[in-house]
């Protein structure tokens, strides 16, 4: 082989190069977040392996604070900056062995390619076992962390606003859906559930958003703001 044949070698080895590295730059800029939120997954993963629940909570928690706090930056004033979600480790048993057995089951490369990373219905699975649980507090506090994770997703917000109204508590129900109002894509939605369920004081039952999210999801048509 002569050096002008292997001189062009060299070139086009180093053109696919560039290339290549070209395309690892372009994903780690736009899945940057998924990226993370996949790391953090697979950690509390790992910590389910030595039996450590709160572990896995603390390391899912970060991986939505990441999340959250690139959130905060598209809407200034409606998501707080620097927020922390927190997850407490809880007493109920049966709310627990759910949560390890899901939480082993997530789909690491779905939130990976997903365009919100996932970690949106990981949070609604976790809020809806813990509000049919009757782990109340704890259903609100995920709920609040899954509308942060979308704002513009109707569906968190719709679903917050229910609970509220099982619980016999329309202010804040209501606070949820006003709230929800300031959201480009999810104001119509809040504003059909505020005209037929709140005004008339009839709450759905839990996790009647449950199947819509899912289908949502699959069909990859999250919605952004303009």
């Amino acid at each position: 082989m002569n050096r002008s044949i292997l001189k062009k070698l060299n070139y086009l080895w180093i053109f696919l190069l560039l290339i290549s590295l070209s395309e690892l730059v372009f994903i780690l800029n736009t899945r940057k977040v998924n990226i993370i939120s996949s790391y953090y997954v697979y950690r509390a993963q790992k910590s389910l392996k030595k039996n450590d629940l709160q572990g896995a909570l603390n390391y899912l928690g970060k991986g939505a604070q990441y999340y959250i706090n690139n959130m905060s930056k598209t809407y200034p004033g409606k998501i707080p900056d620097n927020f922390q979600p927190s997850l407490t480790i809880f007493n109920n048993n049966d709310l627990k062995t759910y949560y390890l057995d899901y939480i082993e089951t997530i789909n690491l490369k779905s939130i990976l390619k997903n365009e919100n990373g996932d970690l949106l219905r990981v949070y609604y699975k976790l809020a809806l076992a813990a509000e049919k649980d009757n782990e109340i507090e704890l259903a609100v506090n995920l709920f609040q962390i899954t509308i942060f994770l979308n704002p513009e997703l109707s569906f968190p917000h719709v679903e917050l606003a229910n609970l509220y109204l099982l619980q016999h508590d329309p202010a804040n129900a209501e606070s949820v859906l006003n709230n929800c109002k300031k959201f480009i894509y999810a104001k119509k939605h809040c504003s059909e559930y505020y005209d037929t369920n709140f005004q008339n004081s009839r709450p759905e039952e839990a996790g009647f958003m449950e199947k819509v999210i899912e289908d949502f999801y699959n069909q990859k048509q999250t919605p952004s703001p303009k």
